[in-house]
């Protein structure tokens, strides 16, 4: 069997969403907005942001923890990315959750300054995990979120 002490794995998470996702976070911001029809005010949204939906979030880690098996693969160490590899402009999110939610959202693109430390594109460096590709796209990932409870 060997030594499996000292071994470890680190999954890098994108922005991650689902049902039951309740974080303040974008899209729950976006539904909010849309529910309340309170305008959101945004910053110009050129920032690109990697969504990966839960399920596929849920698969990484099930396929990382059968790496740290006693038969499994990792080795001492392991750092890996866990991104859709398709990040997209919050300027072009905006439509596509508006269309998911079925209407069309109260947002205001520009009527905010970036923050002085905004992330503008997502950190993905690490290798992806192996054997581990997200399933969902996006478009579905959506629908999926809008058809749950808020």
């Amino acid at each position: 069997m060997g030594d499996q002490s000292g071994r470890s794995i680190w999954l890098m998470l994108s922005d991650t969403f689902g049902p039951g996702d309740s974080r303040p976070k974008l899209l729950n911001l976006m539904r909010s907005a849309a529910s309340t029809g309170k305008l959101l005010e945004m910053s110009p949204g050129e920032q690109l942001v990697d969504l990966v939906y839960i399920d596929d979030v849920i698969e990484a880690f099930k396929l990382a923890a059968d790496r740290m098996l006693p038969d499994g693969m990792a080795a001492r160490h392991e750092h890996y990315s866990v991104c859709s590899g398709t990040p997209i402009r919050v300027r072009a999110l905006v439509p596509l959750v508006g269309k998911s939610l079925g209407v069309e959202l109260p947002v205001k693109l520009g009527a905010r300054p970036y923050r002085p430390r905004e992330v503008m594109v997502p950190s993905c460096n690490a290798p992806c995990l192996p054997g581990w590709t997200p399933r969902t796209a996006l478009a579905e990932g959506l629908r999926k979120w809008a058809a749950s409870s808020p």
